[in-house]
């Protein structure tokens, strides 16, 4: 999953250290609410998720992020979509 997530924002930033930064930081943010049992079905749950993930993009202030701001929802609903499928 990390990998992937790797690959998402590096599609976006083109910028190999920020995106190894801050994949792992929104794994390791995530990772507790995954461990959550039945966490994939609960709604509270998946908007916590889609929250962290939506604020660790917001509060990087990456020049490229911020010139793409209206896709950040966009990338913040394929990274949790992500998460559903491989944690």
């Amino acid at each position: 999953m990390q990998n992937a997530i790797y690959e998402l924002l590096l599609q976006k930033t083109s910028d190999e250290s920020f995106s190894k930064k801050i994949t792992k930081k929104i794994y390791d943010d995530i990772k507790p609410e995954t461990e959550i049992i039945g966490w994939k079905t609960k709604r509270d749950s998946q908007r916590i998720i889609s929250s962290i993930i939506y604020d660790n993009l917001q509060e990087t202030n990456n020049k490229k992020l911020m010139e793409i701001e209206d896709e950040i929802s966009d990338l913040t609903k394929k990274i949790g979509d992500l998460a559903i499928e491989n944690l």
